[in-house]
Parts: C-alpha cells; sequence; structure tokens
C-alpha cells in the first residue's frame, strides 16, 4: 500500500500538529482497508506502514441509538481497537512499550 496524504478530516489537529514538526511520512489507515479489530487487520497495517510511532485515535461511533441499541458491540470495537494494536506492536517487537 502507497502512503498517501491525510486527509483534511482526518484528525485534522494531529496531523497538521506533526506537519508543522516535519513529519514527512504521515499515514492514517482507514477503516475500508484496515479492521482493526482483527488480528489480521493489525498486521497487515504494520506491514504496510511500518511505524515508528502510533498514534491511536480510531473509534466505532454510530449516535445515540444505535449505541443504545448495540452498546456491547460499541465497547467491545473500541477496546479490541485501542488495545490489541499496541500489543501486537510490542509483541512484535514494532513498537517499543513506553518509557515511564
Amino acid at each position: 500500500m502507497q502512503r498517501r496524504p491525510a486527509l483534511p478530516s482526518e484528525n485534522p489537529i494531529l496531523v497538521q500538529t506533526l506537519e508543522r514538526r516535519g513529519c514527512r511520512e504521515i499515514f492514517v489507515p482507514r477503516i475500508e482497508d484496515y479492521n482493526l479489530t482483527t488480528t489480521a487487520g493489525i498486521e497487515r497495517l504494520f506491514a504496510d506502514a511500518r511505524p515508528e510511532v502510533l498514534f491511536h485515535l480510531a473509534a466505532v461511533v454510530g449516535g445515540t441509538g444505535a449505541n443504545r441499541s448495540n452498546p456491547g458491540r460499541f465497547f467491545y470495537d473500541n477496546a479490541i481497537m485501542g488495545i490489541q494494536p499496541a500489543l501486537e506492536g510490542v509483541a512484535a517487537e514494532r513498537l517499543l512499550p513506553p518509557q515511564i
């Protein structure tokens, strides 16, 4: 997958801040290309993007009605997308755990 510039609607504050600080290769995965709730999708993301730093801002949203109708689905998808990419990256030594 070829790296592409972030779209203006994709986390514009973070993307603009990184660009101002000199970051040249910003990779913003789209849900249509990477399912971050699956190990295969996460592994493909790491293989394609080869990140040095990972900012995770993804979330599944659906509005009040959808959240009330499917609270478990939204909770699960968001929890997995928040935890699994970091664990996969550290386990595969693609990312270093934060130093505190």
